[in-house]
């Protein structure tokens, strides 16, 4: 395990809260995850060829029908999680910092 650590914005602003992961390409042996806090990470995650999935939800403004909770909605395009093909190699020879600068369009 070594730490990895950077900074995540969308559309030039900085992502106020979500979470990251550092999945192995392969699908095989343990993840890496940590959470996003005012446009940075910084996690544990094990070494080798890693596909990286972020994710972050918002407030519709709307409430929901049975306990007047806050709708949320996922708000990162499907490209950067569910349908990622970030990819970033995490080493034990660097510093693994890493700076994702997403884009909707």
């Amino acid at each position: 395990m070594v730490e990895v650590k950077g900074t995540v914005s969308l559309d030039g602003a900085t992502i106020p809260a979500g979470d990251i992961i550092f999945e192995p390409v392969d699908g095989m042996g343990p993840a890496g995850a940590g959470q996003i806090l005012d446009g940075k990470f910084i996690f544990q995650c094990p070494v080798g060829p890693k596909k990286v999935i972020i994710s972050a939800s918002r407030k519709t403004g709307k409430k929901g029908k049975d306990f007047g909770e806050d709708i949320m909605e996922s708000y990162i395009p499907a490209k950067f999680n569910t349908e990622s093909e970030l990819q970033e190699k995490v080493s034990k020879d660097s510093e693994n910092e890493f700076h994702f600068t997403l884009k909707t369009s």
